[in-house]
């Protein structure tokens, strides 16, 4: 009886060992596992942890199996790549051993063969006989009920698996998973950062400049950096759409970029004909080289202006956040494309228009001061002071006693009327003039729809409704069709009702001419207006992704992933540094699409101006630290209040006190002032910085200057603060001074109205 319980003693202490050796074991095994935040460096760490734990032969590992991960990693021991590469393709497309939704356990086999056979999966079977494998376990990876991997090891033993084991595997296989989700995550947040830089970057540039050629090298640049791949084209179709005219190549390996490029042509052409996104893996004849080639339609409205192409050593095509993105790639390079086709159509008429206008210089003063006035017209960027000016000047300049302008409206299919001017100057609202733009309708729609430049058609006094009474007979009437990019966009008509004189050639000239750049200027209203919907779409578009970065971030600062060592802090700190000023911009691009159609608005109450300054300082106060200038706020003993809205204020205290650190010297100061004077309320904000010149000053509140030589490089930001910070402070009732001495600095002084402090 005693030697059977020590027996049983020696029995349990040596169990107690194995297992306390088995934790310890595990705990590294872990411990190596989630030392990373790189999914191929995790598929290797789980297999070396693995090997702390269990011996085997051979093994695989492939993880980030969840279509909302930013990429697969795989990993083996013991195999050839090819094999490797088969076992983990059967793994990953056998789906029934480890469902989406379930939380499966490890599966330890004593007989792969006859597992495989029971699963009725003759191709793995017949893999494990050729490899000579016999025992060894499967480890489906799981988080939340998802398979984000997996794991496959054996051996060319039979062996029997201690009972303890399932459990082992299991701890290990929730740390691997949780590994993976950390790993997946933090390249997400990653991935996102780059991606709205980009983004911004691109968009920057399609708004500050028309050089089609670095704005597509941005794109492809952009596309291959998120998509991880070895080329990118951008190709753009002709007008014909009958071929590719340009393209454009982005390629990290030359040698690649030729060898798959009659490839991805060939399917880039195919997805313009088709109009849908396309893929397809290319395989070079040595098998040296395998990629996914997908191709993106570019589309503006319903026209497909060109196609992106991307190419990346694998055979998955884009997913989720990917094709997303590349899709939204594919969107800005249509749109640039498009802008920049407006442009140059715009500038060929422009120098067509010149070139009749030098003619027409020639031929006497009047059509000297005609273009002049011409001139005035395209400055002008409201359209109905655009049609104004376009009919008086036809009116009083060339000579007709009457001229009416009707404008198309495509989507309602109609001719409104849009202005009517008297060779006396008196410009008539003809609105009520509505015609369908159906051909029969009457003359004017009939030349309106003519592909004729211009038609002088003979008038009855029965066939003008707008005939003065005593008039009779018949006289000549002048309609010039007014098209941009060969769409129509209106008409002018041009007549001499009282005196019925005839219209001659050189006035038939002149008023063609005006109208051609009547046609520049209206398409110019319709560019800016478009630049307009282009910033609002991107200002929108990039505000979700920013508050997904910065939602992200602040988990990982919180610790919510796990914990971060202090090196890992200060990068984190840096994101959110960067997330917020992107934040800022964002939303100054937004209150200028708000400001731009209209859409502000005011909501005044009551407001303790002092509380504005000190929640705005204290927001900015860790930016001036980093930019070493010193920030401080002098207020005034009593609080001063008025009547006004108090976000706004603060936005244009923002802007003025962003602008005062960036534009400042290292050591230098921001000093905020509040003060009262004559009835108003003052907020001064000085800086130390280099001061402005005076034949700069005047230009120093339009919308994105950045200043001129070195500041303009050291500064960031788009060059709308200031300009949104005179707006705003227009529609508070107030205004914007600015004093500045170069080489001392800057003030600009803030005023409102003052209001009731005992309200």
């Amino acid at each position: 009886m005693t030697e059977m319980v020590t027996k049983n003693d020696s029995r349990s202490a040596a169990d107690s060992s194995q297992i306390g050796q088995q934790l310890s074991t595990l705990a590294t095994a872990v411990q190596s596992v989630e030392s990373t935040r790189q999914l191929p460096v995790v598929a290797k760490q789980i297999l070396a942890g693995l090997q702390g734990l269990v011996t085997f032969d051979v093994a695989v590992a492939a993880v980030g199996l969840s279509e909302i991960g930013p990429e697969r990693a795989t990993a083996s021991q013991g195999l050839d790549s090819a094999t490797a590469g088969e076992l983990i393709a059967h793994l990953t497309n056998n789906g029934s051993l480890y469902g989406p939704g379930e939380d499966n356990p490890p599966i330890l086999v004593s007989d792969w063969s006859a597992f495989w056979q029971q699963q009725g999966h003759k191709s793995m079977q017949q893999l494990v006989a050729r490899e000579g494998l016999h025992s060894g376990a499967l480890l489906p990876l799981t988080v939340g009920g998802e398979t984000v991997g997996v794991v496959f090891f054996a051996s060319r033993d039979v062996r029997d698996w201690p009972q303890n084991m399932q459990q082992v595997l299991q701890l290990f296989a929730d740390a691997a998973a949780s590994a993976i989700a950390t790993a997946t995550l933090y390249q997400d947040t990653q991935r996102s950062s780059n991606l709205a830089q980009q983004l911004l970057r691109i968009s920057t540039a399609m708004h500050t400049g028309s050089d089609l050629q670095q704005i597509m090298e941005r794109i492809a640049e952009a596309a291959a950096n998120i998509y991880a791949a070895q080329c990118v084209w951008i190709e753009i179709l002709d007008e014909e759409h009958s071929q590719f005219e340009q393209t454009y190549t982005y390629a990290s390996d030359e040698d690649v970029a030729r060898e798959v490029y009659l490839h991805g042509h060939d399917l880039a052409w195919s997805a313009v004909q088709r109009e849908e996104m396309l893929h397809s893996n290319f395989l070079s004849a040595d098998s040296q080289t395998r990629c996914n080639i997908t191709a993106f339609p570019l589309r503006v409205d319903s026209e497909v202006v060109g196609v992106l192409t991307v190419a990346r050593p694998t055979v998955q095509p884009p997913l989720g956040i990917e094709r997303n993105t590349l899709q939204l790639l594919a969107a800005q390079a249509a749109v640039a494309i498009y802008n920049a086709r407006l442009y140059q159509l715009a500038e060929q008429r422009s120098r067509r228009m010149e070139a009749a206008a030098a003619q027409a210089w020639e031929e006497e003063a009047r059509a000297r001061t005609l273009f002049e006035a011409a001139a005035a017209v395209t400055e002008t960027t409201e359209l109905p002071e655009i049609l104004s000016k376009i009919a008086g000047n036809a009116a009083a300049r060339i000579g007709f006693e009457r001229v009416r302008i009707y404008l198309a409206d495509h989507d309602k299919g109609v001719l409104c009327g849009a202005t009517e001017a008297e060779s006396d100057r008196a410009i008539v609202d003809i609105s009520d003039q509505i015609y369908a733009l159906r051909s029969g309708e009457n003359m004017l729609v009939d030349a309106a729809l003519s592909s004729a430049p211009y038609i002088i058609y003979s008038v009855s006094e029965k066939e003008d409704e707008n005939q003065a009474e005593g008039e009779s007979g018949r006289y000549e009437r002048l309609f010039v069709p007014l098209r941009a990019h060969g769409t129509l966009v209106g008409i002018v008509v041009a007549d001499n009702p009282r005196s019925q004189e005839s219209i001659s050639p050189q006035r038939t000239r002149l008023l063609r001419a005006l109208a051609g750049m009547a046609s520049v200027a209206i398409d110019r209203t319709q560019i800016d207006r478009l630049r307009e919907l282009f910033i609002s779409s991107v200002s929108h578009e990039l505000r979700t992704p920013m508050a997904s970065v910065q939602a992200y971030n602040e988990l990982l600062l919180d610790e919510e992933a796990g914990p971060i060592n202090e090196q890992q802090r200060v990068y984190l700190d840096r994101v959110d540094r960067a997330c917020r000023r992107m934040r800022r911009i964002i939303d100054d691009l937004m209150s200028w699409s708000r400001l731009q159609a209209g859409e502000m608005s005011i909501d005044e109450r009551v407001t303790d101006i002092s509380e504005c300054v000190n929640a705005v300082a204290e927001v900015l106060r860790p930016q001036a630290t980093e930019a070493q200038v010193h920030l401080q706020v002098h207020l005034p003993e009593e609080s001063l209040k008025v009547l006004t809205d108090g976000q706004r204020v603060e936005q244009i205290i923002t802007n003025l006190v962003d602008n005062a650190i960036k534009f400042n010297k290292d050591n230098g100061r921001v000093d905020i002032t509040v003060r009262e004077e004559d009835q108003q309320v003052i907020i001064d904000v000085a800086d130390t910085g280099p001061g402005i010149a005076a034949p700069l000053q005047g230009r120093i509140f339009e919308a994105f200057n950045r200043g001129v030589g070195d500041i303009s490089r050291r500064t960031k930001g788009v060059g709308l603060g200031l300009t949104m910070a005179s707006r705003m402070a227009e529609y508070l009732g107030g205004q914007i001074a600015l004093a500045s001495e170069p080489g001392v600095g800057s003030t600009f002084s803030l005023r409102l109205p003052g209001g009731d402090r005992d309200k």
